[in-house]
């Protein structure tokens, strides 16, 4: 009888641990979140002109002034958004404890609500303003971001599960 509820214990034990685990690692995933959302809310607070010279000061790093016009401008600020906004959605997809059809969409709706409530807090800054195309690009970079984490989750557990059974 002794044996039985050491096993007990032993299982409720191992139980408990892999539950901590998650809600370390969901409270790891989720302050990163939360610090990438600090982030972007920290780019967007930047008046009109820090904002275009920090992205001339890209522009000049990554061409050597070469291509110093307004439409390699306007692809590097676009570039940073997707860029920004794709990683937001990993993060989204990543504080998620398994990635079902609902977890997703709330993946998504964080994402958006966040585009949404980024443009709308530039049109308070000075020089910057609020623009429905930022929204509906930051949407679909973040989308992409979510979309590859799932797929490569996706990809993992098949390989992991190839392995199991040997093949």
């Amino acid at each position: 009888m002794f044996k039985k509820e050491f096993q007990i214990l032993r299982t409720n034990m191992y139980v408990k641990g892999v539950y901590d685990s998650f809600v370390n690692k969901k409270i790891v995933k989720t302050a990163l979140l939360v610090l990438w959302m600090a982030l972007i809310y920290f780019f967007s607070s930047r008046n009109g002109a820090a904002s275009r010279g920090e992205s001339r000061a890209v522009m000049n790093f990554m061409f050597g002034g070469v291509l110093n016009n307004e439409f390699v401008h306007f692809l590097i600020r676009k570039a940073a958004h997707i860029f920004i906004y794709m990683v937001l959605g990993i993060l989204a997809c990543l504080t998620m404890k398994e990635y079902t059809e609902k977890e997703i969409q709330t993946a998504i709706i964080i994402c958006v609500l966040y585009a949404v409530s980024d443009e709308v807090h530039q049109y308070f800054v000075p020089e910057r303003s609020m623009q429905l195309s930022d929204v509906i690009l930051d949407s679909i970079a973040s989308l992409a971001g979510i979309l590859l984490t799932k797929l490569s989750a996706k990809i993992i557990n098949e390989r992991i599960a190839s392995k199991r059974e040997g093949i």
